[in-house]
């Protein structure tokens, strides 16, 4: 599990890195650890509504934010992959309930920073 000493070692780490690989990371962990922080009343992950453009690949829930890696439709016309359905990625996005409503965050490729 990611807690604030992990986020910690990797600034620090991160100093000896390519500072925007580095900055990127620590932005996606921040937000991460936030909304992990930050549980509704109740303290349940929000229950994502299926979309015909994304193929839900793998689900992940913890705490009040619920983590998908999917595969997505670009919306072009004339794209290729997208010919039988989803075709990109996969590319994981996060889930979390505000003020009554599901948000959601493009997190990357990769879940962790490595």
């Amino acid at each position: 599990m990611i807690n604030r000493t992990w986020l910690h070692k990797i600034e620090r780490e991160g100093r000896k890195q390519k500072p925007d690989t580095v900055k990127e990371a620590i932005r996606t962990l921040k937000f991460i650890l936030s909304a992990w922080e930050d549980e509704e009343a109740d303290g349940s992950p929000p229950e994502i509504k299926p979309n015909k453009n994304r193929e839900v690949v793998k689900r992940t829930k913890s705490g009040s934010m619920t983590l998908q890696l999917e595969k997505v439709n670009c919306g072009k016309a004339t794209c290729q992959k997208c010919k039988n359905g989803p075709s990109h990625g996969p590319y994981w996005y996060g889930y979390w309930k505000e003020g009554g409503k599901t948000k959601s965050k493009y997190i990357g490729k990769n879940l962790s920073p490595d």
